[in-house]
């Protein structure tokens, strides 16, 4: 009797074990999941940072000089059109 109580209490360890190495791999493949999505997040901002950053220096090396004037000029012409 005590060796079949004893192959009982194997097999349920057994099982319990098993249930919990599923579980914690659950768990770890959703922590990493989140932290590949936070990652993709995180370079999709920096991107926009970037983008903007550069897109705001060519607009201000655009400006600067005659072309620069002759755009704003233009501009101001653009909206006494459009409020006229």
């Amino acid at each position: 009797q005590a060796k079949r109580e004893a192959e009982a209490y194997i097999a349920e360890s057994r099982s319990k074990l098993t249930e919990t190495l599923a579980r914690r791999t659950r768990q770890a493949e959703q922590k990493i999941g989140q932290a590949e999505a936070a990652a993709v997040k995180e370079v999709r901002a920096t991107a926009t940072e970037i983008a903007i950053a550069a897109a705001t220096q060519l607009a201000g090396d655009a400006m600067k000089g005659a072309k620069g004037a002759s755009l704003i000029d233009e501009s101001i012409e653009a909206v006494k059109a459009r409020l006229n």
